[in-house]
Parts: C-alpha cells; structure tokens; sequence
C-alpha cells in the first residue's frame, strides 16, 4: 500500500488491495471452466441417442429425460430418467445400454 502519494493529503492513502495481481490457483481455475464448457458442448450424435432411447423404451419404459456428451473418442456419458409402471434397479437399464 503506498502512502506516500504526493496527490494525497498526509491522512489519505489507496484503496488498493491486491485485486490488480494474480492469485495462485487462477489459472487452474480458468483452465476448469474451460474444460467444463468444452466437454458440455459436445452432445453425442443423434444415432447414439436414439440407440439409447430404443434400448430402454421396452416392456412399458419411457424416457422421461435424456442427456448424452460425448467424453472423448468413442466415450459416452448420459444422464436418463426412465419412468415405469414397474420400475426396476438402476443396474437393469444400465445393462441395456448399447
């Protein structure tokens, strides 16, 4: 904090505290953001949608809600909310999945 300003008077000082230098962990901050809006944007193609949605909608089941990123070369991630007259466990509509 500098307090020797020659435009201040002798009781006046900045208000500077920092804020104009990086702080550690910035960059792997910035670094996050961006890979988090990198990895969202990339929706699986349409086929592999519909592959999923053919897969669970059988004997009743519907997709009350369907999300799938594509995570890398060939990865998929998906978020599905089924909803069933007789639901079962989530390992049953895992094993479905192509």
């Amino acid at each position: 904090m500098n307090t020797n300003n020659s435009n201040q008077l002798p009781w006046q000082h900045e208000h500077s505290f920092g804020q104009d230098r990086r702080k550690p962990g910035e960059m792997r901050t910035f670094v996050v953001v961006l890979l988090t809006a990198v990895l969202l944007d990339h929706r699986a193609p349409a086929d592999i949608e519909n592959a999923i949605r053919e897969s669970i909608e059988t004997d009743g089941d519907r997709l009350a809600d369907l999300h799938v990123w594509s995570i890398g070369t060939g990865l998929y991630c998906a978020v599905i909310s089924v909803i069933s007259d007789t639901p079962r466990q989530p390992q049953h509509y895992k094993s479905l999945l192509p």
